[in-house]
């Protein structure tokens, strides 16, 4: 059964836990077959995510105890704080973020990146997969209104330097990006293989603080 965290409990999510590493799954929407890994692993994720809906139907697809999933916005500005004490993950990870509000928090001079930084353990990392345009540009539509990212990646980047981490940008093409993050995505990543040479990146950022 999986396991609804509470704002209260997801201060020190590793209190309770025997697991080998902790991950912090931002965004993850209605999971993916990539949860059926963690128990072999020895993983323990906590997935967040703004939409509820998601979340309940991630909850009727992936039965486990390694998961834990909580309603979250984790909108910061510089100073904030998420709700989580320090070094409390191995690794954060942010699959294809299509959430504008999202995309800007870690594109952008948020306070998220340092957020990241002090809730990860020393030699911890995050990883973010995403897709841009041929021109390097994205473009999220919501219900309400249509929003334009110049270089994205880049910015993902600078930002995630300005926080201190060491930063890695590569390039996939859509078979490794599937073989990464494996079928949940499969739609998404073949839609961006579609697009005329749309590129794919894998971001990973190493956290150098201790």
């Amino acid at each position: 059964m999986i396991a609804r965290a509470t704002p209260e409990s997801i201060g020190n999510i590793t209190e309770h836990q025997t697991a080998r590493t902790y991950v912090l799954d931002i965004g993850i929407g209605i999971g993916g077959s990539y949860l059926a890994q963690d128990k072999a692993q020895g993983v323990f994720r906590l997935g967040i995510d703004i939409n509820p809906l998601a979340l309940e139907i991630c909850e009727r697809n992936y039965s486990s105890p390694n998961l834990a999933l909580q309603t979250l916005d984790i909108f910061v500005q510089k100073g904030e704080r998420l709700p989580f004490e320090g070094q409390q993950f191995d690794r954060i990870e942010i699959y294809f973020p299509h959430y504008s509000g999202l995309y800007a928090l870690i594109s952008g001079r948020s306070g998220l990146w340092q957020e990241m930084d002090r809730i990860l353990r020393p030699g911890g990392s995050v990883h973010v997969i995403s897709d841009f345009d041929a021109d390097n540009t994205r473009i999220i539509r919501s219900s309400t209104r249509r929003v334009h990212f110049d270089n994205p990646h880049l910015n993902m980047a600078k930002a995630a330097r300005e926080a201190q981490f060491n930063v890695v940008l590569t390039p996939l093409t859509p078979d490794e990006a599937k073989a990464r993050v494996m079928t949940h995505f499969s739609k998404k990543i073949a839609k961006s293989g579609e697009r005329g040479g749309s590129h794919i990146y894998h971001l990973l950022a190493k956290k150098t603080r201790t």
